[in-house]
């Protein structure tokens, strides 16, 4: 596999070489309020591989850390499901009279409906603000310089742990579906990455760098997905894998960020590829 050095991952490993006043220690980033727009870059084995059909991914990236979407969002899902307990019946019991079968249902009272939608509004509310909360939206696109042979969405939602100052350990869920097409030896290939799951991170600031590290648990990776098909022509694949994730980070000026990610589809696949996030912190 030979991936190409963009100038956003030469700017990441010349770090060590900058001065400490440029480089903003990285608990900030951890542990601040921050937010970050850029593009990302990605090819070789990882989330969207399949085997030797190994699509190149351009895009754009929207992270918020120590924000308010994620808990706006869980929030307001939260409050929903509230919703649908206190409307919903209480029990349904079914029994059978000669030819007929009789159904009793039970709905709650107004007291019992009003305590479960007030109990979910105070979930609500303490969800939507929940400390060390985090969101990360993914836009895969063929509209952007860099070749990308990929469209589609990945969202995730995180909620951290703090461990001393310097630590966080996060735990979420998110969703994506990503479709891309390539070639491999001279026959079109389609490959299709589906994703439900419950994202797991561990972030460590060390100095000038944040060092994390991730596993995605995708619930379709338990599913039967479509059987591969190749002829002469075209291949067609569906993924849905379990990839692990190591990145640095570093930030500039206070502005300018910077992250390379190795990926691979799983751990014990050794296959690797790249990841190159480059852009603003606001």
């Amino acid at each position: 596999m030979r991936l190409s050095l963009s100038p956003c991952l030469a700017v990441l490993l010349c770090v060590s070489g900058a001065r400490a006043e440029i480089v903003e220690d990285a608990r900030t980033m951890l542990l601040g309020h921050s937010v970050w727009a850029g593009v990302f870059q990605e090819q070789g084995a990882g989330q969207l591989s399949s085997g030797a059909v190994q699509p190149k991914a351009v895009g754009v990236r929207y992270y918020e850390r120590s924000g308010l979407i994620s808990g706006m969002l869980m929030g307001i899902f939260a409050s929903a499901g509230a919703g649908m307990a206190a409307a919903s019946p209480k029990s349904v019991e079914r029994r059978r009279e000669g030819n007929w079968v009789i159904t009793k249902t039970t709905y709650r009272s107004a007291a019992e409906q009003k305590k479960i939608t007030d109990d979910g509004a105070a979930a609500a509310a303490a969800i939507a603000t929940a400390s060390n909360q985090s969101f990360e939206l993914n836009l895969f696109t063929r509209g952007l310089p860099g070749g990308g042979e990929s469209t589609g969405y990945r969202l995730d939602m995180f909620f951290g742990d703090t461990w001393g100052d310097s630590v966080v350990f996060d735990i979420g869920f998110g969703w994506g579906i990503v479709e891309s097409l390539t070639r491999l030896e001279g026959r079109a290939a389609r490959v299709k990455y589906s994703y439900i799951g419950i994202p797991v991170r561990l972030n460590v600031a060390a100095g000038p760098v944040l060092i994390w590290g991730q596993w995605d648990w995708n619930w379709f990776g338990h599913t039967d997905l479509d059987t591969p098909r190749d002829d002469a022509e075209r291949l067609y694949r569906e993924v849905a894998p379990f990839p692990i994730k190591l990145g640095v980070a570093t930030n500039l000026f206070g502005r300018l960020f910077a992250e390379g990610v190795v990926t691979t589809p799983a751990y014990d696949s050794g296959e690797f590829g790249l990841r190159v996030n480059a852009g603003l912190r606001f």
